[in-house]
């Protein structure tokens, strides 16, 4: 399958203001996007998921490493490629401007590409109505709009250049159940309908079960775990991503959270990196070897990977049926607070 996007050992440091200390916020990420395909970046606060979006969109400036767009050097044909690649942020009212009816919003991607009002205009419209909005709905400005309809807007923003990846950055996370419901068959609508590659940037485990095709999970910026989103889920091989789906409190009293792989002390700094693997001092199952070198990726199934020098060990005492039970009761998150679940709900975006 053809690969939209090729992220190939990405590096991120930042200067810390006033000193000669070096923040790394991105260490050796690499992994690719194929056409109609959704990668989730999932991982805690300050792992590097958004900075890894931030590089692809040319928004964190230089950065280690290569970044292929269509088979293209991203960071070289960036201006060629204008409105090839896309983003929606996660504060909806945040990302649009106050001042700017949503004809104007919607609209202002293409200034840039110098398309005519008149093509501006028929755009516009062809991309309100993708996202489920009426003509009606231009002259009105962002605060007379719900927190849904303004994600709505956002993502109209980044359809309407006709992208061929979106990286879609919590685009859920500040929206109540049933709104993130609506996007997420929206967003799913959108891909199926015109080929678009995401990459999805959430800590939310629910959504990103429901919405992912892979999953690369991050650890103080390293993909420690990358795989099939249903195979990481039902037996992730990695001790942090054992803890980050452990960590999880399912509504449901009968699906208690796994404490085998309890994760405990505190995250180093990634000022002050340690020498081996970056989990040692949190993992339960370290070892002397663990905190020597970095775990190289090592392949434990069909597109499956990860660093860890146990990982054998891992999956083979893995709690398999609390996992499998969160793929399960996930869906059913999706559906709180609306009668409407996300399979109802996609099928009324078939029409």
């Amino acid at each position: 399958m053809k690969a939209v996007l090729k992220v190939t050992n990405v590096s991120k440091r930042f200067l810390v203001r006033g000193g000669r200390k070096v923040v790394q916020a991105v260490n050796g990420v690499s992994f690719q996007i194929a056409v109609r395909q959704t990668l989730a970046l999932v991982g805690e606060s300050g792992s590097g998921k958004t900075t890894v979006g931030r590089c692809i969109m040319g928004l964190s400036g230089s950065f280690d490493g290569t970044i292929s767009f269509l088979g293209q050097d991203l960071e070289q044909h960036r201006r060629a490629l204008l409105g090839r690649t896309q983003i929606v942020f996660q504060e909806p009212f945040d990302q649009l401007d106050p001042r700017m009816s949503i004809a104007q919003s919607v609209e202002e991607p293409l200034v840039a590409l110098r398309v005519s009002a008149a093509e501006r205009r028929r755009k516009r419209n062809a991309v309100l109505e993708l996202v489920g909005l009426g003509q009606e709905d231009a002259s009105l400005y962002p605060a007379q709009l719900s927190a849904g309809q303004q994600q709505r807007i956002g993502i109209a923003r980044a359809m309407i250049t006709d992208p061929d990846l979106l990286v879609l950055d919590e685009p859920t996370s500040a929206l109540d159940p049933s709104a993130r419901a609506e996007i997420i068959a929206l967003l799913m609508k959108i891909q199926r309908d015109r080929g678009t590659a995401y990459l999805f940037i959430s800590h939310d485990l629910s959504t990103v079960r429901f919405l992912a095709d892979r999953v690369a999970v991050m650890y103080l910026g390293m993909i420690v775990e990358e795989g099939p989103t249903t195979e990481v889920f039902a037996r992730p091989r990695h001790p942090y991503s054992r803890g980050l789906l452990g960590s999880v409190l399912l509504p449901h009293p009968g699906f208690p959270p796994s404490d085998e792989a309890q994760l405990s002390g505190e995250i180093p700094s990634p000022i002050d990196l340690p020498k081996g693997c970056f989990l040692a001092s949190r993992c339960p199952f370290v070892i002397e070897a663990c905190k020597t070198a970095i775990p190289p990726v090592e392949a434990v199934g069909p597109d499956h990977f990860i660093r860890c020098i146990r990982s054998d060990e891992i999956g083979v005492s893995a709690q398999n049926d609390v996992f499998e039970q969160f793929q399960i009761e996930s869906e059913r998150i999706l559906s709180v607070g609306s009668p409407l679940t996300p399979s109802t709900m996609e099928s009324l975006h078939n029409g």
